[in-house]
């Protein structure tokens, strides 16, 4: 047997030695180095009248480049910290308070020691990608990781709390939340919203003004569409922690407390997907799908990547999970995590438009309506996709002699919710293989 404490011819992780290195390195006060062409430390941003000389002494082209590459990392750290911050001074209990009186919306969940954990476990993520030095690898990572937060919250409030709300018959809270967020969240995301130059001339789709690609292919569109009617007038200041506080500005203390749970759950969910992984699933045909999931398919333009001369013996039924760590696979997660949380907002609006052409109504803005929606869609769609996940994992007996009235419908064992979700939505889960291959999603 081996001696455990023998440590004799064991040699250390090189890549923990790194970490361990740079963690415990002092960090420069420098964004990037002289040239531009390194990082030095993502968590220090240049004082307005230094970023007037920064760069001086390179050529113009150079200059540029590297503008852009700070512009890029000091955007998404600005936007990163401010919802931190958000969150944590919206999660600050009575008990933190002490006596002083409360003047903003408060919740249970957060707290300053989360921005710090927060940040140190950025800093890890940074050392882990494959150039951690890297302006353009820096700068796409920490433009993903915001983009998933700001997905994350957008996700929790828009559809979990509105749904929540409404199937217990709370429909007060309900309408506070989207009467606020009508005027919240828009500033919270990557929506086109086109000055009044530009009306006709947006970023083309599936491009949005924000994206990366849309700045260096159409740089005077995506300004436009991206900083309001009057982008050279009135440059629009965006307070992170009002617009996220407006969201819940109408809710009392116990409904804030459902918020809370809402937030967590889906933070649990992310998780849950993450330990999932990506599924790597090829179906040899659509037999088991429903006829609704069937007709709504429509052409996509990742199908026509997908490859068509694959032979029929790689077309078998087999699922391999492959789990991610937010560490060590920070780019591959944080891709992952973006693809779930767009897809279910896809689910989402597809829901609710397939509830309003069923039932004829304008909106489902009532309890009773919204338990035959959730009863008929339980029956209709979400049945059938589960017993043919089943039955592909071989668990074909898990859903006979249910009470649909009463029981509620769980999840096959080792089934993912991106595999699950995809077929509510339509989507081919061969075509869901490909557009998560995809370096930008």
């Amino acid at each position: 047997m081996t001696d455990h404490k023998n440590t004799e011819g064991l040699l250390p992780d090189p890549r923990m030695e790194r970490v361990q290195k740079i963690t415990n390195k002092k960090r420069p006060a420098q964004l990037l180095t002289t040239d531009g062409k390194h990082v030095l430390n993502v968590f220090f941003i240049p004082y307005h009248l230094e970023a007037l000389v920064m760069y001086k002494k390179l050529d113009d082209s150079q200059c540029t480049r590297a503008l852009s590459h700070s512009l890029v990392i000091v955007s998404a750290m600005h936007d990163m910290l401010h919802y931190l911050c958000a969150h944590a001074r919206l999660g600050s209990s009575h008990a933190r308070l002490g006596s002083r009186k409360m003047e903003f919306v408060s919740a249970d969940w957060g707290g300053m020691e989360g921005v710090g954990a927060d940040l140190r476990e950025l800093k890890e993520q940074i050392s882990f990608l494959s150039g951690p030095t890297d302006p353009v690898t820096v700068g796409e990572f920490l433009s993903l990781r915001r983009d998933v937060m700001f997905l994350e919250l957008d996700t929790a409030i828009r559809h979990c709390m509105i749904n929540t709300f409404l199937s217990t018959g709370n429909i007060t809270a309900m309408k506070s939340i989207q009467d606020n967020v009508y005027h919240a969240l828009p500033h919270l995301s990557n929506v086109q919203r086109p000055s009044i130059f530009n009306c006709h001339l947006s970023v083309p789709e599936p491009l949005e003004p924000r994206d990366i690609k849309a700045k260096a292919w159409y740089p005077w569109r995506s300004f436009c569409g991206r900083n309001g009617p009057f982008p050279l007038l009135h440059w629009p200041c965006y307070k992170i922690e009002y617009y996220i506080q407006l969201c819940l500005a109408g809710l009392n203390e116990v409904d804030r407390h459902v918020a809370n749970g809402e937030i967590l759950g889906v933070t649990l969910l992310m998780e849950d997907v993450l330990q999932t992984g990506h599924q790597e699933i090829s179906l040899t045909g659509d037999q088991d799908e429903p006829e609704s999931v069937k007709g709504s398919r429509g052409p996509s333009r990742a199908a026509s990547r997908v490859d068509v001369h694959t032979p029929a013996s790689n077309l078998a039924r087999i699922s391999v999970p492959l789990s991610l760590s937010r560490t060590q696979e920070p780019v591959e997660s944080y891709r992952l995590l973006k693809f779930f949380l767009i897809l279910w907002k896809w689910l989402e609006y597809i829901k609710t438009d397939w509830a309003k052409r069923k039932f004829q109504k304008e909106q489902i803005d009532n309890t009773m309506l919204h338990r035959e929606v959730c009863k008929l869609y339980k029956t209709d769609i979400l049945l059938p996709v589960l017993q043919n996940v089943a039955r592909r994992l071989g668990q074909g007996e898990l859903y006979e002699g249910i009470a649909l009235d009463t029981e509620p419908l769980v999840m096959p064992r080792g089934a993912s919710e991106i595999e699950v979700r995809s077929k509510q939505v339509g989507l081919p889960v061969n075509i869901v293989n490909v557009v998560l291959s995809y370096r930008e999603l």
